[in-house]
């Protein structure tokens, strides 16, 4: 996400570790992606919430992967997994999430999604993140 939110590795040449660690606890799952070949092709991070919306944490697919339709495949399945509401952010900078996403709304919840700007909790230097809110049946 650096190139999103200008974020520099710290001395060691590491990221930040960010919400990783709270992905190994309850109610959190964590996806490896693989290619029809068995290749690693990304990740995702989803929170299930019992009560409230479910929300994607973390998606990413390399490069190699992208705009091949398989990026839309797997967000429809990963969604499909966890039927009930759900909350999606990502950075307005970000066009290609930003496509992405709308266009999986509009495919598992025609006309019936919602979007809206909400600030980063805590980071105030940090541009307003876009949220689209919708219901998987």
């Amino acid at each position: 996400m650096s190139e999103f939110t200008d974020s520099h590795p710290g001395a060691d040449g590491l990221f930040n570790w960010g919400r990783l660690p709270g992905y190994f606890e309850n109610n959190h799952e964590g996806w490896l992606i693989r290619s029809g070949a068995g290749q690693l092709a990304g990740f995702a991070f989803v929170t299930c919430s019992g009560d409230g919306p479910h929300s994607m944490g973390d998606f990413f697919i390399m490069r190699r992967w992208r705009r091949r339709g398989f990026a839309m495949h797997v967000a429809r399945a990963l969604l499909s997994a966890h039927p009930g509401p759900w909350e999606i952010a990502f950075q307005s900078a970000n066009s290609g999430a930003g496509a992405l996403w709308r266009a999986v709304a509009e495919h598992v919840a025609p006309a019936e999604w919602h979007e809206e700007t909400r600030p980063v909790p805590g980071k105030p230097h940090v541009p307003a993140d876009v949220w689209l809110t919708f219901s998987v049946k």
